[in-house]
């Protein structure tokens, strides 16, 4: 296999794969497709015209071609249920059956079909009782508002944009009236539905109608895109129309960004230089590129990433990188070769790096099959992004792949990702791997501790006893520290009552250093001192340096008032100490408080702060 060398045109495997991203998945529309047998009771007693009385055994197929023969007789029969409709084959049928069965229903039928409709799947059941809630708010205005107050978003925006359109065509006053008195969410939702529906009315009404509702712009918008959609020939025109104050207005960004769209879609490329040069915004034109050469990258990449190359209207990033991100997913070969042909080095190099990135998006398997064969400075971001995606869908596979790398450094940025991915799923399966694979016992001691750090906020009993349980080699530090040390942040008391447990030798002493950190960060320099009671005398040293010198950070004046009610001699020598040595610019002492300071140190404490004086001394000469 080639390799990638002095950037001549190569050819990877895994590189001709055309990658298509995208899963087929759509739910049976009522209207569209054949929807599942469901369980509804049948609604008796309720009469609707129709074409002629089906009686109880009345087959589907029988039922169907009764509401398709053309009549013009009616006859009164049972209301069919939703579980009849669905039997019926065709869209036409099912959508003719449910309007029959709502013709004449009065609000009970309709608040039972309505009721009947939450079994329903969520595509199915959205579209039905938009239809159901536009025939109750024609019986009962008032009985649909309360209805939809039961809804949950964003299935009550849905249906009540499709009932104020209703409305708004049978008594356009009083559905104005009633969607004034709803939230915002609610008002925006009805505002959508009456503009929608009555396109008869002029421009300045409906902007009055939007405004009344706290969104002109909304109408505004609506009625440039009926001006844009009328005159298609002439997008520029629009274009001309209101780019210079709909560029600065962030509720008009995705109008402009739609005509920009339109206007190079029918006159290609030519018009990006104008629509460019007529945008002062950079924010604007930055979204619009990015929006236009995405679209761009699917239909005509090649055209698009040479434009992007020799402009000077856009940033690199807006152009090359984003078509290439586009492009290498349907055409990996084609966009390589562009970039390799690209003359600067360095846009060289960040559009092969989103192309290897896309890749390892979209085929993390392929990537990872042939990452040997990728130039070693594009091995660990591909190696990284294919784990990643993987391991968010498939952490099995995942881990079983990164666990056989030999590159350890790389391999430990792996299962990081693994780990991530995995543990909020299944936290035994994680800790199973981590603590018996035999393949990451280089690293089994940190890894454990990196899982152990998410346990611990969710049962920090249980991440102390699997802590504790791990075995350790000859001056190693036990898991429990890491347990200790989020503890300390988190939960400081629930860190003190366990650092008896801790194993004995330097786990404790890295344990009780993280609590001395910790306590002097939060200001709980009394807890500190009778801690210290508790610390192993081989920890001591260990324990104080660190308390002392974390309290000097972050209270350096409170150090100073509590040297004379110091417990020992000794301590009061290190805390005055500490304060010297951090304050060599006299930032928090003057000179007399310098002295006091001074007063307190023992005779070795002395020696050692005219020793480090003199480095300081010397350290200061040499920037001079």
């Amino acid at each position: 296999m080639k390799s990638f060398q002095n950037g001549r045109p190569i050819s990877y495997f895994f590189l001709a794969i055309v990658f298509v991203a995208g899963i087929g998945a759509s739910a049976a529309i009522f209207y569209g497709l054949p929807i599942q047998e469901r369980n509804d009771g049948n609604l008796d007693n309720a009469t609707v015209p129709t074409v002629e009385a089906p009686s109880s055994s009345t087959s589907s197929a029988d039922l169907s071609k009764s509401v398709s023969r053309e009549t013009t007789k009616v006859t009164h029969s049972p209301i069919y249920s939703l579980t009849d409709i669905a039997k019926l084959h065709s869209p036409l049928e099912r959508s003719t059956a449910l309007h029959i069965a709502l013709s004449e229903a009065n609000e009970d039928r309709v608040l039972a079909l309505l009721d009947q409709s939450k079994q329903l799947d969520y595509l199915t059941r959205v579209q039905t009782q938009a239809v159901i809630l536009q025939k109750l708010v024609r019986v009962n205005p008032s009985s649909a508002l309360t209805q939809i107050a039961e809804f949950n978003q964003p299935d009550s925006s849905d249906v009540l944009s499709a009932m104020f359109s209703e409305w708004a065509q049978f008594d356009l006053h009083e559905a104005i009236s009633l969607s004034i008195t709803l939230d915002s969410t609610g008002k925006q939702a009805a505002l959508e539905g009456i503009l929608q529906e009555r396109i008869d009315l002029t421009d300045q009404k409906r902007r009055e109608i939007a405004q009344r509702l706290g969104n002109e712009q909304y109408a505004i918008n609506v009625i440039t895109l009926e001006k844009l959609n009328k005159s298609i020939a002439e997008p520029e025109e629009v274009w001309e129309e209101i780019v210079q104050h709909a560029q600065n207005d962030s509720d008009q960004l995705e109008l402009l960004t739609q005509i920009a769209q339109i206007w190079v879609e029918k006159q290609g490329l030519e018009a990006l230089d104008h629509i460019f040069s007529s945008l002062d915004n950079k924010q604007t034109k930055s979204h619009i590129s990015i929006a236009v050469f995405r679209e761009l990258a699917q239909t005509n990449p090649r055209a698009a990433f040479a434009y992007g190359v020799n402009s000077d209207h856009i940033s690199p990033y807006d152009a090359e990188v984003i078509v290439v991100a586009e492009w290498a997913q349907f055409d990996p070969q084609g966009a390589l070769d562009a970039v390799i042909s690209m003359p600067e080095e360095k846009m060289r190099k960040s559009s092969f790096k989103k192309i290897v990135e896309t890749l390892a998006t979209y085929n993390p398997h392929a990537i990872l099959a042939e990452f040997d064969s990728l130039p070693n400075n594009m091995v660990k971001l591909a190696t990284k992004t294919a784990v990643s995606v993987l391991a968010s869908s498939s952490p099995l596979d995942a881990a079983a792949i990164v666990s056989t790398m030999e590159d350890e450094p790389l391999k430990g940025d792996c299962i990081r990702s693994v780990i991530h991915h995995w543990i909020a799923r299944d936290m035994d399966a994680v800790l199973d791997w981590v603590l018996k694979d035999p393949d990451l016992e280089f690293q089994r001691t940190q890894l454990t501790g990196y899982v152990l750090l998410t346990l611990v906020e969710h049962d920090p009993e249980r991440a102390m006893r699997v802590a504790l349980a791990y075995p350790l080699g000859e001056d190693e530090v036990g898991p429990e520290d890491w347990i200790i040390a989020k503890l300390s942040r988190i939960d400081i008391d629930k860190a003190i009552e366990y650092l008896p447990r801790v194993r004995d030798g330097i786990t404790k002493t890295e344990s009780y250093r993280s609590v001395a950190f910790n306590l002097a960060e939060q200001g709980l320099n009394d807890k500190a001192l009778q801690l210290l009671k508790q610390v192993p005398d081989y920890a001591k040293k260990t324990y104080l340096s660190r308390w002392m010198s974390a309290w000097v950070h972050f209270d350096p004046t409170d150090v100073y008032e509590s040297l004379d009610q110091m417990p020992s001699a000794d301590i009061a020598s290190l805390a005055a100490l500490n304060l010297l040595t951090n304050d060599p610019w006299r930032k928090h002492l003057n000179s007399e408080q310098t002295e006091k300071v001074r007063a307190h140190l023992t005779e070795e404490d002395s020696k050692r702060f005219k020793r480090l004086s003199l480095k300081t001394f010397e350290t200061q000469s040499s920037w001079r």
